[in-house]
């Protein structure tokens, strides 16, 4: 789908593009409750304009060829928005970053999402030149920008390489976040993407960073945050760039090492050391936190990978018995007054509020992002949101209900059980 100026889409199923799922470019786009799934080279990709909208979409196994994840595919890549917002976006098993902000986006924010499962390695760049780039396998990545953005209440969990890295990229809050599992939590990388410049007036660096109440469990490497490459000219601690570490929880369990912070080569062993040598807030904790998903056994695609002719040569997450169990199959034949059970596997981004007003929220499934409208009594609603905390995408929560409803595209139950 090429989305411009003013374009809505809306509960499509995009399956096995040859290259994009969908390519947005323009003003105004809203793209919502659709799938995006087996793409040969980004799910999403474009910009170039104002507020653009992805909402409660998924986004699933892209970059098929595959392309470099390191330069040109995954999830998605945007370039030069203003305003756009990502919300509720599910993303796993992509051969790349599962949400990509590249390149000058500003007022930007990814807020509500559960990405994981993402995975990298040897790939080609543009279809020739052989590559080898497992560190391109984040959560989330946001590079060459300089900002305002927020990265704020996601759950990223089992990618490759970081759960969020910040890559040349400045006037960035990332608060709220869970990241589990991941090669490292938070990823710093300072390369000069400016040119020759006084390092004072580049645009596109590391500089005026909050990471504020994060939460990182079981990284698989050297620490919970570290830098990478780059110039990192100003000086050797993280607040000679205004980059701030405030409230954050970490649980070292499960980790390769319970390393805090790798600053420029400089380990911090531990948070006593962390605050001693960096300067860490002392609001900032070393302590243990339970985390329901199942974690994926994710690991580095190999040239041998490449050779494979099955189409399911980069699956890495098993998500086949969560793609079939649709409200379609539950609903077929439905009638007004039939009580059935549906397997939900999410809520919309403010049920709580919803619920309070008008007594009824969204639910969804995993096969083809529909929606239905579903009405819960307010004795219910605490056992009804105590369900879906901290699950999975691929946990179904099992609701017994009636329907009132059953016109397609406008389904609304009332919850039994």
């Amino acid at each position: 789908i090429g989305a411009t100026t003013g374009w809505r889409v809306e509960e499509c199923v995009i399956d096995r593009p040859n290259l994009d799922g969908i390519a947005a470019r323009g003003d105004e786009i809203t793209i919502e409750r659709t799938v995006v799934q087996d793409a040969g080279n980004c799910g999403m990709a474009g910009g170039f304009g104002e507020h653009i909208t992805v909402r409660d979409c998924i986004i699933r196994r892209s970059n098929q060829f595959p392309d470099s994840p390191g330069g040109n595919s995954g999830a998605s890549k945007f370039l030069r928005t203003t305003r756009m917002q990502v919300l509720g976006l599910i993303s796993y098993d992509n051969f790349g970053p599962g949400w990509w902000f590249d390149w000058d986006n500003s007022d930007y924010i990814i807020n509500g999402c559960t990405i994981f499962g993402n995975h990298a390695g040897a790939a080609l760049e543009n279809g020739k030149t052989p590559v080898d780039q497992p560190w391109a396998a984040p959560g989330i990545w946001t590079e060459g920008n300089s900002g305002p953005g927020l990265i704020v209440s996601n759950v990223i969990y089992s990618n490759v390489s970081a759960g969020i890295g910040i890559f040349d990229s400045r006037n960035v809050e990332v608060w709220g976040n869970t990241i589990v599992d991941c090669g490292t939590g938070i990823e710093f990388r300072d390369l000069n993407r400016d040119g020759d410049v006084p390092d004072a007036v580049r645009k596109r660096n590391i500089a005026n960073i909050l990471i504020q109440h994060n939460r990182i469990k079981a990284w698989r490497g050297d620490a919970a945050m570290l830098t990478s490459v780059g110039e990192f000219k100003r000086g050797d601690k993280p607040g000679d760039y205004k980059v701030r570490f405030e409230e954050n929880q970490f649980d070292p369990a499960g980790a390769k090492a319970p390393a805090i912070l790798k600053w420029m080569g400089k380990t911090a062993g531990n948070l006593p050391q962390a605050k001693d040598m960096f300067g860490l807030d002392e609001s900032n904790t070393v302590k243990a936190f339970n985390f329901p998903p199942t974690l994926c056994a994710t690991h580095s695609t190999t040239a041998a990978d490449l050779k494979k002719t099955d189409p399911d040569r980069f699956r890495q997450v098993d998500s086949a018995a969560a793609e079939a169990d649709g409200f379609d199959e539950a609903m077929a034949d439905a009638k007004a007054g039939d009580v059935l059970t549906l397997h939900a596997y999410g809520i919309n981004n403010r049920p709580q509020e919803d619920l309070a007003k008008s007594g009824s929220c969204t639910i969804y499934d995993l096969a083809r992002k529909r929606r239905i409208q579903i009405h819960v009594r307010p004795e219910q609603w605490s056992a009804f949101f105590k369900n879906f905390l901290g699950r999975s995408p691929l946990q179904p929560v099992a609701l017994k209900v009636k329907v009132l409803d059953p016109t397609p595209y406008a389904v609304q139950v009332e919850l039994v059980d």
